[in-house]
């Protein structure tokens, strides 16, 4: 009747087969999306952490490309080694 199952981020399958008797049980299932940052009053933090090189935001970048080849962006998000990719809009 204990344990928890959280779910981090989102998979390429917008469904997740659950067993109802584990969950009429008493275990939990959870969800979090981008670690449950608040876009509204965390976005601000993380940006200025980044600027003043607190936060190795450059690290999680693994791919960049143009805005021209764009439609690569979206193949690369699906590779599993792809964390984050930077779009160059110049």
């Amino acid at each position: 009747g204990t344990g928890k199952t959280i779910v981090i981020s989102v998979g390429a399958e917008p469904i997740l087969p659950v067993g109802l008797f584990a969950i009429l049980h008493g275990r939990t299932l959870k969800g979090t999306l981008f670690g449950g940052l608040k876009a509204v009053s965390d976005l601000s933090i993380v940006a200025e952490k980044c600027q003043k090189k607190e936060f190795p935001l450059q690290e999680l970048f693994t791919h960049e490309v143009t805005l021209a080849d764009i439609n690569k962006a979206f193949e690369l998000v699906k590779q599993p080694n792809c964390v984050k990719v930077v779009i160059n809009m110049s």
